[in-house]
């Protein structure tokens, strides 16, 4: 098999060539004859090989055959860490097929008890296991419920919890790349009773020196006291202006109708909202 190419594994759309070897005429090139010559950049190789794997198991189909495409296609679209239904193809005769895909972009990892349970996706899918150390170093941590039990790869989780911590990422994201908040960790409000998996509860960012902002519940499911998302940013621009970096605060609540803190004495702390 020629080394494959690079492309970005963050990359919106990634191409993914499969070239058909001829064995003799055209009518003899099979899908088992194939070779990748792109791959997304850093690709791990779990997923290279649980995609060498599938197209293996291609049936013995001429490259001219009609259902080629479709035989191509459906192996790319099962794959649990390419998104589904992102999968295109198209004929490049007559070397071979030519594949485009979005593979899943890893987004959060679930843990329980500071121990790594899953990597999950934007959308809340399992990534199989082999993302390198560095992409899994670099993400925000979601507290995984105490007796949830993680579906397999490809699967998305289904809590009301996760889905609202994923919901809250964008937020936590942003905060920690242009307001230089670290963020490390989404956890359940710890005020707030066990939620049953069909309510939504709040969410908490916690910072690397343990701080805590309550963040609140997700916008699909703000309650009639709950701020919206702009105006939970908007209270934070206000906190970070008079506490820079949260400096001296212990706990931050920008989802009550009047934004509360306390501060590392254990004080309240009032601030002056518009």
């Amino acid at each position: 098999m020629k080394p494959p190419l690079t492309l970005g594994l963050g990359a919106i759309m990634v191409a993914m060539i499969l070239w058909f070897v001829p064995s003799g005429g055209a009518a003899d090139r099979v899908l088992t004859d194939y070779r990748v010559d792109q791959w997304p950049v850093n690709c791990p190789p779990a997923w290279q090989a649980s995609l060498e794997d599938a197209l293996h198991r291609i049936p013995k189909l001429s490259i001219q055959d009609a259902h080629a495409e479709d035989a191509a296609l459906r192996v790319v679209d099962e794959l649990p860490w390419v998104m589904p239904g992102t999968v295109s193809i198209t004929r490049a005769l007559p070397e071979g097929l030519r594949l485009a895909y979005v593979p899943r972009r890893p987004r959060a990892v679930l843990v329980r008890q500071g121990q790594h349970l899953a990597v999950l996706g934007r959308l809340g899918a399992v990534l199989p296991d082999g993302l390198q150390p560095q992409i899994i170093d670099s993400l925000i941590h979601i507290q995984a419920p105490q007796d949830y039990v993680v579906p397999a790869p490809g699967s998305v989780v289904a809590h009301s919890f996760l889905q609202s911590a994923l919901d809250a990422m964008t937020v936590a994201y942003k905060l920690r790349n242009e307001a230089n908040t670290p963020i490390v960790r989404i956890e359940p409000r710890p005020d707030y009773p066990s939620s049953t998996s069909n309510i939504a509860p709040p969410v908490s960012f916690v910072l690397a020196n343990g701080k805590r902002i309550e963040w609140g519940r997700p916008q699909h499911a703000l309650g009639p006291f709950d701020r919206s998302t702009e105006k939970r940013l908007a209270r934070l621009k206000v906190a970070f202006a008079r506490y820079p970096g949260l400096e001296g605060i212990r706990a931050l609540d920008v989802s009550s109708p009047a934004m509360t803190a306390i501060d590392m004495a254990g004080r309240p702390v009032k601030f002056q909202l518009k």
